[in-house]
């Protein structure tokens, strides 16, 4: 991460002095030629593609159009998000200031110094050159250097970005497998370099097909790479209001007012339709590639389901022998617990593989971590696990500092002490007739009570808890934190369940 950091540096550098440079000579060269700039105002605005039709062009639609096209020169702001659990507090908004800053300032005035320095028509001019509009802008105003430098410096960046495009892809579907929504095999790490290779490797196969089947238009990618960005951004915005309707009293640095929210979806929403409106059939390829992704996280997700319906087909076209003779009926009990012991019989040829594949899927626990015993609260926490994870183990988790608290009662505890002690054990043992009473009351999961004493409950527990239970961060989950220490275990990776 280091030497990547190291190299984006040099990339940004690099690349802000070449704008810079390239908006000096600009800016000389409109002050000794203004006609340019007002011969382009006086020209009649172009005709737009809406879907097919041509339509003459008017202030509306070149504001409108000209907003969703430039909605493509902002990519950046939905990788960077990835990298927030990465950096120190407070960095991440400093990141979107700066990103923000330096988007607009150089977008608004290359913009402006494009229509002093370059006609709108004509040979060589916006709409001629408009793939490598900045180049003959160098061409221009300095020469054929200008031009090659600024030619090789859009080479640069956009190798940065295809290469920054890996490590977002990387920590993007490394995340989702250990979420349990893509494949665990695309986690394996390759032992002789440390990447996760299986990741590269699809990924560069999903973006080499993408240009093979649109013959590397440069123009058609661009239209797809849009859809998905301004997709992104619009779950940013529709993300940030869930929050606030669902989990409204969660600690948090920054309040966004709701009308930030709202119009910033809105203005995403208006983009997303101006692409859409200039050539509906962008969007075929990029939904071509959503349901193939989405496909693969929803076969994922409902992989249970899928294989109870695949055993029902086994057992009712290639019935196993046992079947036949009636031997399997054995097996009713476990089936109704929902639980397949194994080696039994299954009714199909074929049949062992699906449970074993299902018991694997069911067998790693779901950590939840309970702090007063409320009934509703617990039970909460067991429904969402139920309808939401494949598993069969749920770990109740309580902790509490207090030493005096373990098993062995003949602890000694000073008179100050001993109230509170004694009700921190009969909290203990009503969360433990809790656990038993819900373990008994649904049968399809077990659930385990486990007490941690003498320590707080802070990053560093979490971090012993994964390691001592075999359980994942990702796979422990909260109840919605109420204070600042809490919020910082949450944002190591617990998960968030219950408001």
């Amino acid at each position: 991460m280091a030497e990547s950091a190291n190299v984006a540096l040099i990339i940004f550098i690099a690349h802000v002095t070449t704008l810079t440079l390239l908006s000096g000579f600009s800016l000389c060269y409109a002050v000794q030629h203004p006609d340019t700039f007002w011969n382009n105002m006086h020209t009649d605005f172009p005709d737009v593609n809406v879907a097919g039709d041509v339509v003459t062009g008017n202030l509306l639609t070149a504001i409108f159009y000209g907003y969703s096209s430039a909605m493509l020169g902002i990519t950046g702001f939905e990788t960077s998000a990835q990298f927030v659990e990465e950096q120190a507090p407070g960095v991440f908004r400093k990141t979107l200031r700066n990103m923000w800053v330096f988007a607009t300032s150089y977008n608004l005035l290359l913009s402006f110094l494009s229509l002093a320095v370059l006609p709108l028509e004509g040979r060589g001019g916006i709409y001629d050159d408009k793939d490598v509009v900045l180049a003959s802008m160098g061409k221009v105003v300095a020469g054929k250097w200008l031009e090659s430098w600024v030619s090789i410096d859009a080479f640069v960046v956009l190798a940065g970005g295809v290469l920054t495009s890996y490590v977002g892809i990387t920590g993007l579907v490394r995340r989702l497998a250990f979420d349990r929504v893509l494949p665990a095999f695309l986690t394996y790490t390759n032992k002789w370099r440390g990447t996760n290779h299986y990741i590269i490797l699809l990924f560069f196969v999903l973006q080499a097909s993408l240009v093979i089947v649109l013959h590397a238009d440069a123009t058609v990618l661009a239209g797809v790479f849009t859809f998905a960005f301004l997709g992104v951004m619009a779950l940013f915005a529709f993300g940030c209001i869930l929050l606030k309707l669902k989990r409204e009293d969660i600690p948090r640095d920054v309040h966004a007012p709701w009308w930030s929210c709202i119009f910033g979806l809105v203005m995403v929403l208006l983009g997303l339709l101006g692409n859409l409106l200039g050539d509906p059939t962008i969007f075929t390829y990029f939904a071509l590639y959503f349901v193939v992704f989405t496909s693969t996280m929803f076969i994922m997700l409902e992989r249970v389901f899928i294989l109870r319906i695949v055993l029902y087909i086994l057992q009712q076209l290639f019935p196993s022998r046992d079947a036949e003779d009636g031997i399997a009926k054995d097996n009713k009990a476990a089936k109704s617990q929902g639980k397949v012991k194994e080696g039994c019989r299954t009714g199909a040829r074929g049949g062992r593989t699906i449970t074993a594949v299902l018991e694997e899927i069911h067998l790693p626990p779901i950590v939840f971590f309970f702090k007063t015993p409320t009934l509703y609260v617990l039970n909460k926490a067991i429904l969402y696990v139920r309808k939401n994870e494949h598993t069969h183990n749920l770990l109740v988790v309580h902790v509490s500092e207090d030493a005096n608290l373990a098993e062995d009662k003949s602890a000694e505890v000073t008179e100050a002490d001993t109230q509170r002690v004694q009700y921190e054990r009969e909290k203990i043992e009503d969360m433990r007739k809790m656990a038993r009473m819900f373990d008994q009351t649904y049968p399809k999961l077990k659930i385990d009570f486990v007490h941690v004493c003498g320590s707080s409950f802070d990053i560093a527990l979490v971090h012993w808890l994964s390691e001592e239970l075999g359980v994942p961060p990702n796979m422990m989950f909260i109840r919605q934190p109420s204070t600042q220490h809490i919020h910082q275990v949450a944002t190591l990776g617990v998960r968030v369940i219950t408001g």
